[in-house]
């Protein structure tokens, strides 16, 4: 089962992101802030990462920046629609795709199946660790 680490400070929006992937049959982890998200990244090598543009402690470019050091894990940022999203401005650290908030928990499970299937997870495996109830 592919593990999902959510790096988000708000804990609405992280319980309803939660349940819609548990739901698509995803193991997720949660970090209010970026400090925390390295450290489980880290701790657990998850899959694919979905990261809010502003975070307590360490924003999420700057969080990006010291994933991008040491890892190549596909990442979801999140952003607010006021945020300034440049990703000429920092080719090399770009993250892999963005999603404006407010979104569709549809978009979002979309999103990170792409992510997933191009970075090569097996979504044979996955469907085999649904139907067997991994």
């Amino acid at each position: 089962m592919p593990t999902i680490l959510v790096i988000e400070d708000t804990i609405d929006l992280v319980e309803v992101i939660r349940r819609e992937l548990q739901a698509a049959g995803y193991s997720v982890l949660h970090a209010g802030d970026g400090l925390t998200g390295l450290e489980l990244d880290d701790r657990f090598d998850p899959d694919l990462i979905i990261l809010d543009w502003s975070l307590p402690q360490l924003d999420g470019p700057e969080v990006l920046r010291r994933l991008r050091q040491s890892s190549d894990v596909p990442v979801l940022m999140l952003t607010e629609r006021g945020e300034e999203v440049d990703r000429q401005g920092i080719p090399d650290l770009a993250s892999d795709d963005f999603l404006a908030k407010p979104f569709a928990m549809s978009a979002l499970i979309s999103r990170v199946g792409v992510l997933l299937r191009r970075s090569g997870m097996a979504f044979e495996a996955l469907a085999r660790a649904s139907a067997s109830g991994e």
